[in-house]
């Protein structure tokens, strides 16, 4: 009979098996039209271009010609959770299978996207951009695009993710670290399992069986057992999804589930063979009592230990991050939900044309400075107060956030009477420095300083005028949390991202008349801190000149909405994540104590019976948990000063050179790492000192009876 811990670890690879090709696939359908090879991503176009009537001709005449079927996906509804995308398909090959998708429906696994097919000829008079599927070789997809050129328009080809990419499988970060942590998990189960049967393996040997024959035997009566448990876990996974999907994609999921089943199930069966050969190696004597060869058992547990540590600690660090963005963002949901369909433009990346450069900065500057004095756009952009700051000078530390008047028409500030604050308030003002009553007189003065530089300076840049008396400073009332609508960072720092709402910034007002930050509004659109409060305005500028840089509109709240959703769904899995990590921790430092107790069976009850206290009597074992631990928390101790050092050394680098620092928070709650470190390998020593004195009075009884 094979041993329970190793029927319970196959069991466990066939369910979670299962469950990540469940997650994996689901992901996949998704983030991408599942069976397309190649992708065109039209951006933009140039003088005579053709109409979008005759692209949308000339693509399916192509299909047809080629014999492919191409697919235009509308990607401004592609997101997140309960929401919808469309594909427009022109049928080139009807024998494809996405050659039914127009009668039978895109055969979707996921049921958190709603996918709408329609022909191609609907896109007749729409704006053509965005991007192309095709289901066909390569070679197809360099025809479409060259054919897309001599239309006049510039794309480019891309790949999409096939079932012979690993990124299929293994791209998903919660996903790969679920099977990190269940492959140590089994391993470490099937290893202890095994090596604790060693009066079953001892028994064989002393019956003449071989170290070939015995590990035939268990290999034979895991074939039956997996025979067994695929027959149960393929009744309970179609019953699963016939109730999720009705049973979509069934082909796929069963590819997906044979690759996670061969990435778990391969290490199981290493773990049996070198366990096995570990117990080989113990005498027959000594085996039949229970004992194995203690060397390489503690070794190897060891080595499951400091990986199982290492495990732990990277998703608990990850839980405790997502968990902090999930609070931060769920902070500000109300105020995304109040802003209606407020939407960014998205825009093409900076050309790498000079010139075309020029003319992207100029077009895109005057539409925004155009729709802005029409009352449509709010101003909304993060602001790093370093980079205000004059090198050599100290640097304030408070949020900064720039804002239009239409800003505080839509969202609430007060003074420090408690009114709202609705624009500037004296005549010839052009702009206002707006700073927290709760901050000291010295800093309010080096913030107004140092903003009022910056203000004078892009005013300079873009040839505006203005002067200290055109500056007007004033206070604001103390505790109030200001939203951004989402704005970032140009350094792209992702804390802030995490939260809308800023406690206490500095706001600095720049009314919709005013030509001081014309310039610059191209990049705060980058920033995602233009704001314009009716989408159409966006989708009716990409039929004019402007439109060559435009890609679409992006409501503000539902881009708010699939952030927090993405987060929750990592949140969720590196919550599981980290508890797996846990479990497999304690399981290894309980495995650790009991091969301790095995291997040393008679001296520990000689050690025993005179009398030697608990901590004398294991005191081999407690040196080398105390070893382990220190050096885990010396490694990580070092591994994070080292960083902080180096982070600081760059910092001070960049200031001497009058430029604001990166972000330095490249892994977050990464300082951390030590005190999380010091609770995983705390609990794990601990787990390992109960084993012993849980295990103890067991093996006294035991080796009294045999004794």
């Amino acid at each position: 009979m094979l041993p329970r811990g190793v029927k319970f670890a196959h069991a466990a690879v066939f369910l979670f098996a299962a469950l990540l090709a469940f997650l994996s696939l689901r992901a996949l359908d998704e983030g991408v039209t599942i069976g397309a090879s190649y992708g065109i991503l039209v951006e933009d176009f140039g003088g005579g271009a053709a109409s979008s009537a005759r692209v949308i001709e000339e693509v399916e005449s192509l299909a047809d010609e080629l014999g492919v079927n191409v697919a235009y996906e509308d990607r401004d509804l592609l997101q997140g959770p309960g929401s919808r995308r469309r594909l427009y398909l022109a049928i080139g090959d009807p024998d494809d299978p996405s050659g039914s998708w127009l009668k039978r429906g895109y055969p979707e696994f996921s049921r958190s996207l709603t996918t709408e097919v329609h022909p191609m000829r609907e896109l007749r008079g729409l704006d053509p951009r965005g991007t192309y599927l095709v289901f066909g070789p390569q070679d197809s997809a360099r025809e479409l695009l060259a054919t897309f050129e001599r239309l006049g328009y510039r794309g480019t080809l891309f790949s999409q993710p096939s079932l012979l990419d690993p990124n299929a499988y293994f791209g998903q970060k919660g996903e790969l670290e679920s099977l990190l942590i269940m492959i140590v998990a089994v391993v470490m189960t099937v290893g202890a399992s095994v090596v604790l049967n060693a009066k079953t393996y001892g028994v064989l040997r002393l019956q003449g069986r071989s170290f070939a024959q015995i590990l035939g035997r268990d290999m034979a009566l895991i074939a039956a057992f997996w025979v067994r448990a695929a027959a149960l876990v393929a009744a309970l996974v179609a019953a699963a999804l016939l109730a999720y999907n009705g049973l979509s994609r069934p082909a796929y999921f069963g590819l997906f589930f044979a690759v996670f089943l061969a990435a778990l199930a391969l290490p199981a069966l290493v773990a049996h063979a070198l366990a096995l050969a570990i117990t080989y190696r113990t005498r027959i004597t000594d085996a039949i009592k229970g004992e194995t060869s203690g060397t390489l058992a503690m070794l190897g547990t060891c080595s499951v230990r400091v990986v199982a540590s290492l495990l732990t600690l990277a998703v608990a660090i990850s839980t405790f991050t997502a968990a902090r963005e999930v609070a931060a963002q769920q902070a500000s949901r109300e105020a995304f939900a109040k802003i209606g369909d407020a939407s960014v433009p998205v825009l093409t990346s900076d050309p790498a044309d000079r010139e075309v450069e020029k003319r992207y900065d100029r077009k895109i500057g005057a539409w925004i400075h155009d729709a802005e004095s029409r009352g449509e756009v709010i101003i909304a952009t993060r602001a790093d107060v370093e980079s205000m700051t004059p090198p050599g000078k100290p640097t304030p530390k408070r949020d900064v956030l720039i804002v239009n008047d239409e800003y505080l028409a839509e969202q609430t500030v007060l003074d420090t009477s408690g009114e709202r604050l609705a624009g500037l308030r004296e005549p010839g003002v052009k702009a206002q420095i707006l700073l927290p009553e709760s901050l000291s007189e010295s800093e309010k003065d080096r913030l107004a300083s140092s903003v009022t530089g910056w203000l004078k300076s892009e005013a300079d840049l873009y040839k505006a005028e203005l002067n200290d008396r055109e500056i007007e400073t004033l206070s604001t009332k103390p505790g109030q949390r200001v939203f951004t609508y989402g704005s970032f960072l140009p350094t792209g720092g992702t804390d802030e991202l995490a939260d809308a709402m800023l406690s206490d910034p500095v706001i600095v007002v720049v009314p919709k008349d005013s030509d001081i930050l014309d310039g610059g509004y191209p990049t705060y659109a980058t920033q995602g801190g233009v704001i314009f409060k009716d989408p159409r305005y966006i989708k009716r500028a990409m039929s004019t000149g402007v439109g060559e840089f435009l890609i679409g509109a992006e409501p503000v709240a539902r881009r708010a909405a699939t952030d927090y959703w993405t987060t929750v769904r990592e949140f969720r899995i590196t919550l599981f994540n980290t508890t797996a990590a846990l479990a497999v921790l304690l399981i290894s430092a309980a495995s650790a104590a009991l091969i301790y107790r095995r291997k040393n069976a008679q001296s520990l009850f000689v050690k025993y019976i005179n009398g030697w206290p608990f901590a004398k009597a294991h005191l081999s074992l407690l040196i080398l948990e105390a070893a382990l631990a220190l050096a885990l928390l010396g490694w990580v101790s070092w591994q994070t000063i080292s960083r902080l050092l180096t982070e600081r050394e760059l910092a001070a680098q960049y200031r001497a050179e009058g430029i604001p620092p990166p972000p330095t928070e490249a892994v977050p709650l990464a300082q951390w790492q030590p005190a999380v470190m010091l609770a995983v390998v705390v609990a794990g020593f601990l787990t390992t000192i109960l084993v012993l004195a849980l295990s103890q009075s067991t093996m006294i009884r035991r080796q009294a009876i045999e004794g």
